[in-house]
């Protein structure tokens, strides 16, 4: 209304950002995002409709769905999460690679993930933000994972968790009910890598609860399925614990509507991940209320 148009797409952006951070339904937070891309080409923010199509491209590959409709309302730039053609010092790169960070630790492309967590720690350099935040938790969980995986890097990667255990932890004094789940997930990660399994396990289910408790379903699913991934480590499977902590884990990504990563989980436990979870009743007004709160911002 005041013509601040620079200022209208920035907010619609962090709007959509919210929605992914607090779970919304993934299908609402690329509804939203859509609506970002289509505000930010309307008034020409060209740098806007590049960060919201980078974040276009995370929820998509999540949801399980290709560019397709959404590709024409882009700025005509189809560009790709990739490892090759990301520009340092590019706004909108950085944005791209960030979000790659994301979509590769929760698809588990460790590999990957590493380069991309290396590229976008800058976003930590800064003041808090839900950006910061995110970066300390998915690089923490990717490079406890890469000390468990490399063994000859084991130092370096433990090194970095540590790191960014660290930062969070800074972070959290400033808005404990957002981040205490996400330490707590860190520090069952950290007594994996260090052997200590009865005390991972105690961890993983105090994030799990915190997760549950604050509506992170999708922190919720995530810390599941980590806690599932540390007993495969120490060799204690097959067994109740895991299996539970695979269902509920494949529940909490079907319900937030994660297809991609649940045919994942599919194809990678075909005896444990094999019929469609029925929908938690608390869930599914939580979801519903989402869905209405999105569609009525945007």
């Amino acid at each position: 209304q005041t013509g601040d148009y620079e200022m209208s797409a920035a907010a619609a952006y962090m709007h959509s950002q919210a929605l992914f951070y607090v779970s919304s339904p993934l299908q609402a937070v690329q509804d939203a995002t859509v609506q970002t891309i289509k505000l930010a080409n309307e008034y020409r923010q060209d740098l806007f409709s590049q960060f919201a199509t980078s974040f276009l491209q995370l929820t998509q590959s999540l949801i399980g769905q290709h560019a397709s409709e959404t590709q024409s309302i882009s700025t005509g730039q189809e560009r790709r999460i990739s490892l090759e053609n990301e520009n340092q010092g590019d706004l909108s790169s950085e944005h791209f690679v960030l979000w790659g960070l994301v979509q590769s630790v929760l698809m588990n492309d460790h590999v990957s993930a590493s380069v991309l967590a290396e590229k976008s720690r800058h976003f930590r350099s800064g003041k808090v933000t839900m950006t910061a935040i995110a970066h300390c938790l998915y690089e923490g969980l990717n490079s406890f994972t890469m000390a468990r995986l490399t063994p000859k890097k084991r130092r370096k990667y433990v090194s970095r968790g540590r790191k960014a255990l660290k930062d969070l932890k800074k972070y959290s004094t400033l808005c404990t009910e957002n981040t205490l789940n996400k330490v707590i997930l860190l520090e069952a990660e950290l007594a994996v890598v260090g052997g200590k399994l009865d005390d991972a396990i105690h961890l993983y289910q105090g994030s799990i609860a915190l997760a549950d408790e604050q509506e992170f379903f999708h922190e919720k699913a995530l810390a599941l399925e980590r806690a599932a991934l540390a007993l495969e480590y120490f060799g204690e499977t097959p067994g109740p614990s895991h299996v539970g902590f695979l269902q509920r884990a494949y529940t909490a990504y079907y319900e937030w509507g994660a297809h991609a990563k649940v045919k994942r989980m599919e194809a990678k436990y075909p005896q444990i991940c094999t019929k469609e979870p029925s929908v938690n009743s608390k869930r599914s007004v939580v979801l519903a209320e989402n869905i209405e709160m999105a569609s009525v911002a945007t």
